[in-house]
């Protein structure tokens, strides 16, 4: 993982939101997303919120599954 996914990482984690590190990506657990923004939460505008703390525009979703976002950044 690069440095911007280890903040992204450090960010989620500050939020209660498990996060499982690969070696090309950084997937988000989508239950915990759920549970701290409410069912229905439109992922793209969780995603504009880290974006936003962070400070950068590079990060995207990558993939997703039924339990996992797939956070990338180029």
């Amino acid at each position: 993982m690069n440095a911007l996914l280890d903040k992204a990482e450090k960010w989620l984690t500050e939020l209660g939101i498990r996060t499982h590190a690969s070696a090309s990506c950084l997937l988000v657990n989508r239950d915990d997303i759920d549970s701290l923004c409410g069912i229905g939460v439109v992922y793209d505008e969780f995603l504009k919120e880290l974006r936003e703390a962070l400070g950068t525009n590079k990060f995207y979703w990558s993939s997703k599954d039924k339990e996992w976002l797939y956070l990338d950044c180029w």
